[in-house]
């Protein structure tokens, strides 16, 4: 064997990947693959690295959580009770839509505050149960 036929590892470095396979796939092929291969592993390390928080990082996070709750609550009242208002006062049909739009807006708000809230709670008194 001549020193010419050794191939040596800066010629693998500097020959392009799709010599190696020409002839077997073509590049869309190998660009498809590569693409479903990134999402395949992306979404296996996402389910893998789930992260797991100590008893005081949840209690923190219950914590916060309680008190987003009670703030958005307390919006959510001031919301009703500017309503009664405008009721009282005889408000037109344009005013009470709009206020009716606000008020929709902070019922979710703190629906989505409460939800998050209650599925902490259930899931610290499961973990704390086991």
């Amino acid at each position: 064997m001549s020193d010419d036929s050794l191939i040596t590892l800066s010629d693998i470095e500097r020959t392009s990947p799709s010599v190696f396979v020409k002839g077997l796939i073509s590049q869309s092929q190998i660009e498809s693959l590569s693409d479903s291969v990134w999402k395949e592993t992306e979404g296996d390390v996402s389910n893998v690295c789930e992260r797991k928080l100590t008893t005081k990082g949840r209690a923190y996070q219950i914590g916060t959580l309680h008190k987003k709750r009670v703030t958005l609550y307390t919006a959510l009242s001031k919301e009703i009770s500017k309503t009664y208002k405008l009721l009282e006062q005889g408000a037109g049909l344009r005013e009470l839509e709009s206020q009716r739009d606000a008020l929709d807006a902070q019922r979710e708000h703190f629906n989505r505050a409460h939800q998050s809230y209650q599925e902490l709670l259930e899931s610290f008194e499961d973990t704390e149960a086991s």
